[in-house]
């Protein structure tokens, strides 16, 4: 994480916190709390008396739109293009004394013609054309290519299924196991059971049911929806045993 020396241990602190740890909780005690669940359920793994989460199951999994990925590109170029930025002004700086520097905008004009703009839009017409993603950091993702496809119109439900569809990953494809590939029976309406090409993309490439729509949940709605399930859980006869850390507060 690039911090600048001027912001105090304690700014720097919070940065790591909101950056880098739990990023989807906002609020630290949230943080916390899901902390202290996730250690507790540990325990409880490790003594037996609960059994692990299945990382393939779709619960588990969360849905990278198109959108997230330009973002999260166009996000990496400007920090690259800013860092060049500052890089240069601090050659120019050494290179020249204070005194001689008069026009501060003729210094910057200087400075951002030596930054190439048209690289901004480059990785994203290349990521669209080709499905390949050129990325320093990689984006903290499995793949650097099969990121698009082309949508054929052979017929028009066809061409309308290339935009419900959601592949897991390519490289699920070189594992020898077949356990990405199942449909387990918690996905049975929201993922299409049927709509699944043959050799092998099989159970990798799936396409949303008809009913099933890719949502974003604002924190003030998910908060509510979770104390609206926690009620009817309540009614339905569950007992919270233990300390009840994850309780929505």
């Amino acid at each position: 994480m690039d911090v600048t020396k001027r912001y105090s241990n304690a700014k720097v602190g919070e940065m790591l916190l909101e950056q880098m740890i739990m990023i989807h909780l906002t609020r630290n005690q949230d943080k916390f709390n899901l902390l202290i669940l996730m250690i507790a359920k540990l325990y409880a793994v490790v003594d037996g008396n609960a059994c692990p989460d299945n990382e393939d199951a779709t619960a588990n999994h969360e849905v990278l739109l198109p959108g997230h990925t330009l973002c999260m590109l166009l996000k990496e170029r400007l920090q690259e293009l800013l860092q060049r930025t500052k890089t240069t002004i601090l050659l120019q700086a050494k290179s020249q004394l204070l005194d001689d520097i008069i026009e501060e905008e003729q210094v910057f004009r200087q400075v951002l013609g030596k930054v190439h703009m048209d690289d901004l839009g480059s990785r994203f017409d290349y990521l669209l054309a080709t499905g390949n993603l050129v990325s320093q950091s990689g984006l903290d993702l499995q793949q650097v290519s099969g990121y698009t496809v082309v949508a054929e119109k052979i017929n028009y439900h066809r061409f309308l299924s290339h935009f419900r569809s959601i592949h897991r990953g390519a490289s699920f494809s070189q594992l020898r196991t077949t356990t990405p590939r199942k449909l387990l029976p918690e996905s049975w309406g929201f993922l299409c059971p049927v709509h699944t090409p043959d050799g092998d993309p099989c159970g990798l490439l799936n396409h949303l049911s008809r009913t099933c729509q890719v949502v974003c949940t604002q924190e003030d709605d998910l908060y509510s929806q979770a104390t609206q399930i926690l009620t009817v859980l309540h009614e339905g006869g569950m007992v919270s045993r233990g300390p009840q850390c994850w309780r929505v507060r």
